[in-house]
């Protein structure tokens, strides 16, 4: 199925928004329903850009993201990663809408 390759496009994905890999692993892992590298490759399957991948996950990275935050409280990673998502969250629902 090539997760590991997943694994390097979520990577790719966390370089793009400025986002150490782990953490964007477990944003997206507390994000998403069922298994964070399997959604990374149906998106990478879609040949889309590194913006445009990370506009669809916005989505799940502000559900993960909240869910990170009340789990462990504030963290300067999360509170740096919030307007990213806040941004890519109003990207996604102008294109949803």
């Amino acid at each position: 199925m090539g997760l590991g390759k997943s694994r390097a496009y979520g990577n790719k994905l966390a370089a793009h928004l400025g986002w150490e890999k782990n953490f964007f692993h477990s944003v997206l892992d507390n994000g998403v329903n069922g298994p964070s590298l399997m959604v990374l490759d149906s998106i990478e399957k879609m040949g889309v850009t590194p913006h445009q991948a990370a506009v669809m996950l916005a989505p799940s990275l502000a559900h993960g993201l909240n869910k990170l935050a009340s789990r462990v409280g504030p963290q300067a990673m999360i509170e740096k990663a919030e307007p990213t998502v806040k941004s890519l969250l109003e990207e996604w629902e102008a294109q949803s809408g």
